[in-house]
């Protein structure tokens, strides 16, 4: 039984005038086998290429996914962070307030020691 390429390959021959049948033959019988041979490593290559590249299109998918799904995780902790440390921040600021010595309090009390050192009477309302 005769396959398509051997049915279209005799119907050419058919067409061509007797020596280029004969060259068609001998081109035939060198290099068909080779080219037959090549056809299929290359059907053979073009299935692999596309298994491939589907699946390189299923892992790039699957890579977005875990970049976006990472990038939201890590986005969530650094705002978690944030406000850990805001929090923290605003609470020691307020402790600092509220510990603090006042400018003023600080400078009349170190004149009054400077005066008492040295001897000296001390200012009117200082005491």
């Amino acid at each position: 039984m005769a396959t398509k390429k051997q049915t279209a390959k005799t119907e050419k021959v058919a067409e061509k005038p007797e020596g280029a049948q004969s060259v068609d033959q001998i081109r035939d019988i060198l290099f068909g086998p080779q080219i037959r041979e090549l056809e299929k490593s290359i059907v053979r290559l073009e299935g692999r290429l596309t298994k491939l590249d589907s699946e390189m299109r299923t892992n790039r998918k699957d890579l977005r996914k875990l970049v976006l799904d990472q990038g939201k995780t890590l986005s969530d902790e650094i705002h978690a962070n944030h406000e850990s440390l805001s929090s923290t921040i605003d609470i020691e600021v307020a402790g600092l307030r509220a510990d603090k010595v006042d400018r003023e309090s600080l400078a009349a009390l170190l004149v009054e020691m400077a005066l008492r050192i040295k001897g000296e009477p001390l200012l009117p309302g200082s005491e």
